[in-house]
């Protein structure tokens, strides 16, 4: 073998050896590239993951608040429903098996959502009640009897009552005045109700304070937020000063559909509320009913 000739190939390998390991770095080196894009792929994900659930947590949390408020409502509105039976049958004077079954299974009901006191002493009264009806007298069979022949016809009812338009002395509007910072819902609450009732619009409380002296009004619609600093409420014990405004009745117009808010309005004095976006059609009986 000639002198020369591992010199030679010692020169000729070096560069092709320090080219693979070359080759092999770029290689680990776009491998580790890829793997930190794919971490930062995951921890993005993650966070809009948990994002979505703390979102999803607080609409969950809100709806909850909203449903207890309805099943308070509707346990209420049983509840009247119960004491409107046991009425009927205390004065009737007697109660069958089945209902006083049921009235006391409903009863137990009631206790364990925690209504007592009048349904307690009703209850006591339905315990006590025959399980048939009292014997009537003669007269009152043969009225029993004649009610139920074919020829009986009932008298017809009496006419209802139309104070506002019936009676001369209130056949002029009746007054509102629209408390509201908004021009929008002014106008559109307004626009509802000007055929049926004369319409007064304020649009501040400072406006409010200034015409409470000299303001004659039947009902008043108050917005719950009329400014960074006042709210409705906050308007109530200065509207309840006036010996004349005392007894009106304040109906609040409120974005916040939730037990809080209409707690609050019925606690400062208001008498109902309705909520935003407004249902005209609830808006006017609301008005009709508490005018």
């Amino acid at each position: 073998m000639p002198d020369w000739l591992p010199g030679f190939l010692i020169a000729l390998l070096v560069p092709i050896i320090a080219g693979i390991l070359k080759l092999r770095e770029m290689r680990l080196k776009r491998k580790f590239d890829k793997e930190d894009k794919a971490h930062d792929k995951d921890a993005e994900a993650e966070k809009n993951l948990n994002a979505s659930i703390e979102a999803l947590s607080t609409s969950f949390a809100e709806l909850m608040e909203k449903l207890n408020f309805v099943s308070d409502v509707a346990a209420r509105l049983n509840r009247e429903s119960l004491m409107f039976r046991m009425d009927r049958h205390i004065s009737a004077q007697w109660i069958s098996m089945d209902d006083k079954a049921l009235c006391i299974e409903l009863h137990e009901d009631h206790k364990k959502l925690g209504f007592n006191g009048k349904c307690d002493t009703r209850m006591e009264a339905i315990k006590a009640l025959p399980n048939i009806p009292p014997k009537k007298s003669d007269d009152e069979d043969v009225e029993y009897n004649r009610r139920l022949s074919d020829e009986y016809t009932p008298p017809a009812p009496p006419p209802l009552p139309s104070p506002r338009f019936d009676n001369p002395n209130m056949r002029t509007k009746l007054k509102i005045l629209v408390v509201d910072d908004n021009v929008s819902d002014l106008t559109a609450v307004t626009h509802v109700l000007k055929d049926e009732y004369k319409i007064t619009t304020v649009k501040s409380p400072e406006d409010l304070v200034r015409r409470l002296p000299d303001l004659h009004v039947d009902l008043i619609l108050l917005d719950y937020v009329l400014s960074d600093d006042l709210t409705g409420l906050d308007m109530i014990p200065e509207i309840r000063k006036y010996p004349r405004l005392k007894e009106i009745p304040i109906i609040m117009l409120t974005g916040k559909a939730d037990s809080k808010a209409f707690t609050e309005a019925l606690e400062h004095g208001a008498i109902d509320y309705i909520t935003m976006p407004y249902d005209f059609g609830k808006l006017k009986r609301t008005v009709e009913k508490h005018i």
